[in-house]
């Protein structure tokens, strides 16, 4: 498996690549911490399953990619090389 790298999630590289929308904000800037995220999870399509679905954080149950662009990085970035490890 090829190393993720920041430049992956350059918004050119995202719409050509056919990566979702929901990845870039209003302002097409990607999402802040989705890098991060890749690179602790290691797995784009784990990264992918962790970024849309609810899950259990400190203070609540949310969706993750929903988290990062309420500007919540710490979190889910904190939280990503859990989800990781349980599925590796």
């Amino acid at each position: 498996m090829r190393a993720i790298s920041r430049r992956d999630f350059d918004a050119v590289d995202l719409a050509r690549d056919g990566w979702s929308d929901e990845l870039l904000l209003d302002t097409r800037k990607v999402v802040a911490g989705l890098a991060e995220v890749l690179d602790a999870i290691g797995d784009p399509e784990l990264a992918w399953a962790f970024l849309t679905q609810e899950w259990s954080f400190e203070d609540d149950v949310a969706v993750p990619l929903e988290m990062l662009k309420a500007g919540r990085t710490a979190a889910v970035i904190g939280a990503a090389p859990g989800f990781g490890a349980t599925f590796s």
